[in-house]
This record gives C-alpha cells, sequence and structure tokens, in this order.
C-alpha cells in the first residue's frame, strides 16, 4: 500500500509539473483570439478612458446583453463593460476592477443568479478564472485569493495540454461571425458579433444551484464600502434573464432580491424589470439579441436617470 501511494503520490507531481511547463509555452493564434484575451483590452479601457466613467461590473449578462455606446449618448459618461464571462467569479471580478477605480467612478454590478449560489462566486465552476488571470501569464494568478487558486490549479494540466494542439497553429483562421472572440468586443466591451444574428431557442434553465451563498452579497457590500473611500458610487441591479427561466427559478431569484434589499446597497430597478420574452433570447438564458438589449439598456438608463439627477 505504502508503494503504491508513493507511485500515485510521483505521478500525481508529473503532471502538476508538465501542466505548469506546458502553460509558460507561448499561446496558440486560437487561444490569442478567445474571449479571455479581452482582458487585454477591457484592463487597457479601465487605465485610460476619462473620466466621467461609468463602469460595469459582472458576467455575459453584461457582454452580450448591453449597448454602452447608447448609455454614452444618453448619459454623457464614458462606458467600460468589463463582463467577460461569468465562470470568472464575482470575487474575482471585483478584486480585479478594484484597483482601477477612480474618484468620481460610477460603477454598476451586476451579477448572474449563479453567483448567490453554491460556491460559484469563487469561479471554480470552470476554466475560465485560470485562462483570464494568466492572459498575461503566470503573475495574475498572485492576485487570486486561496481558495480561487486551489480551484482554478485543478485545470492547470487541461489548459497546458490545449497547447499542443496543432490544429490551432496550422488550421486555426479567425471567424468574424464568432461571438466567442476576442474581436467580437466593440471599444466599450460590448459584444456586438452577434447583433444580426437571431434567435436560437434556448432551452430553459430548472436552478442556478442548491444551496444559497451570501458571500457574494458580503463581497459587494464590502466592494462599496471601499469604493465611497475612493470616491466613487457604486449601485447594484439586476441580470437580464430568460422569461422561461425565471419562472422556473422565480423562488431563488426572490431569495437573492430579498438578501440585497436587506442590505444598505443603492439597488437600480427590479428582476421583473430585466425580464425578457424567450424571443429575445439570443443563445444562452442570460443573453439578449439586439432587439432585447436595446430593450435593457434603456430600462438601464432610466433607472439611472433616476438616481443620478
Amino acid at each position: 500500500m505504502k508503494y503504491f501511494l508513493l507511485r500515485l503520490s510521483k505521478f500525481a507531481f508529473f503532471l502538476l509539473i508538465t501542466g505548469i511547463v506546458l502553460i509558460f509555452l507561448p499561446s496558440t493564434p486560437r487561444q490569442l483570439n478567445s474571449l479571455y484575451y479581452a482582458k487585454i483590452d477591457k484592463d487597457s479601457a479601465l487605465k485610460n478612458t476619462p473620466s466621467a466613467r461609468i463602469i460595469f461590473i459582472g458576467g455575459s449578462n453584461l457582454s452580450f446583453s448591453l449597448n454602452c455606446q447608447a448609455i454614452r449618448d444618453s448619459l454623457k459618461l464614458n462606458p467600460i463593460n468589463t463582463a467577460i464571462h461569468r465562470g470568472l467569479g464575482l470575487i474575482y471580478m471585483l478584486d480585479h476592477t478594484f484597483k482601477y477605480i477612480q474618484k468620481g467612478d460610477i460603477i454598476v454590478i451586476a451579477p448572474e443568479y449563479d453567483q448567490f449560489f453554491d460556491d460559484f462566486e469563487d469561479g471554480g465552476s470552470s476554466d475560465a478564472l485560470l485562462i483570464t488571470s494568466t492572459v498575461n501569464g503566470l503573475g495574475g494568478l498572485s492576485e487570486l485569493r486561496i481558495k480561487q487558486l486551489l480551484t482554478s490549479l485543478k485545470y492547470l494540466p487541461a489548459y497546458g495540454a490545449l497547447k499542443l494542439n496543432l490544429s490551432d497553429y496550422i488550421n486555426y483562421k479567425p471567424d468574424s461571425e464568432d461571438v466567442y472572440s476576442r474581436h467580437s468586443f466593440n471599444r466599450f466591451g460590448d459584444v456586438i458579433a452577434h447583433w444580426r444574428q437571431k434567435n436560437k431557442n434556448v432551452p430553459p434553465i430548472s436552478s442556478f444551484g442548491e444551496h444559497f451563498n451570501p458571500e457574494a452579497i458580503n463581497e459587494m457590500i464590502e466592494f462599496e464600502n471601499k469604493s465611497r473611500l475612493k470616491g466613487a458610487l457604486v449601485y447594484f441591479t439586476f441580470p437580464s434573464l430568460q422569461c422561461s427561466t425565471f419562472e422556473k427559478c422565480k423562488p431563488q431569484i426572490k431569495k437573492v432580491e430579498e438578501e440585497v434589499r436587506k442590505t444598505d446597497l443603492m439597488i437600480l430597478g427590479s428582476p421583473e424589470r430585466y425580464e425578457f420574452p424567450d424571443t429575445l433570447i439570443f443563445n444562452a438564458v442570460y443573453h439578449l439579441t439586439k432587439k432585447g438589449l436595446d430593450l435593457r439598456t434603456n430600462n438601464l438608463i432610466a433607472d439611472l436617470r433616476k438616481v443620478l439627477k
């Protein structure tokens, strides 16, 4: 038994080292064009966009379902849509954005409902956090908290192995209609590659998770307190969501709303205000077609006008 455990530990160590070595290899052309590498462009916007700024934090309910040009035209604020993928987890989204916040910034947090259940807010549900945090090298892992780091490392060998796929070097050609590429975003950070595409008949989901977790709310409260000390205003709003999923998950949605309204967070709108017919859903329950995202944007502009005047 002792001999078996020794061999097993050596094999596990070998896999870990192999994964680390592979991740130091240059990214493939396919990886460089993935939506995760949009982080480079969004960080540049956070560094260089002048005041007065409005910053949106969340997952793809923002990247796929917002028209920042309309927000800029209506509110005369310079928008930055930081959203990439909900799998990053809300904690990373808040931690990473905080260092760029400036005095006078207006920040709107719109988390997907998944962030409030189980451990989703830690970013352990996919390899999205590992890939995004390392687009500029493994040094990005130093930004992660211990739990995020431990959950991300399990994806390290698989992510490193992606760099051994020869087709990603030889046969890869960027697709201008790929909605999940770095180049699907406009200069504000909105995905626009799907604006001329039609509804994909998305089936609803029946649950966001098993257990409500208040950690995401606590993180938003802490973020709001720290941002206020920097001279920024923080607002919370609800994500865009497919109507049929809304109906199936209504108890969970109401639980999130109830718990958020117990806090001192400034809240824009209601869950129902950001519920949209299935015909306006693009390819996922949080993603809207162009018609849908324009309606969502108009609602958000109206809610912002009430508080910013």
